[in-house]
């Protein structure tokens, strides 16, 4: 065996895509779809059952989309979405006091030093 690198191997016939190989009847089912998919690749996209021009459902659509804003911005029931009073505790002094000493620490520090 030699340090260099082998180059990697490529998946036999017998294994699949992520090269683990399957049972053979996983191998023939995972076939049968595959050329299923492919001859009715055009029957899968949505887009092709949909009329280009349908004007109730375009406005069915724009319905639901404005009741779903409506539920989202609260429009429907404005107390539900009103803003509750944040109940928080203030600042302790102590806390404006240390900051006010470590700014003044940094001035004279900085100017000591310059």
């Amino acid at each position: 065996m030699s340090d260099e690198p082998q180059p990697p191997k490529s998946p036999s016939p017998d294994t699949g895509r992520f090269g683990i190989a399957g049972t053979p009847d996983e191998r023939r089912d995972s076939k049968v779809l595959m050329e299923a998919l492919g001859q009715r690749k055009d029957e899968l996209g949505a887009a092709a059952q949909l009329p280009a021009e349908d004007r109730a459902l375009s406005e069915r659509i724009l319905g639901e989309a404005r009741r779903r804003s409506e539920q989202i911005s609260g429009s429907e029931n404005p107390a539900a979405s009103a803003r509750t009073p944040v109940t928080a505790e203030r600042i302790p002094w102590w806390i404006y006091v240390a900051w006010i000493i470590a700014i003044v620490g940094s001035i004279l520090a900085f100017r000591y030093w310059l």
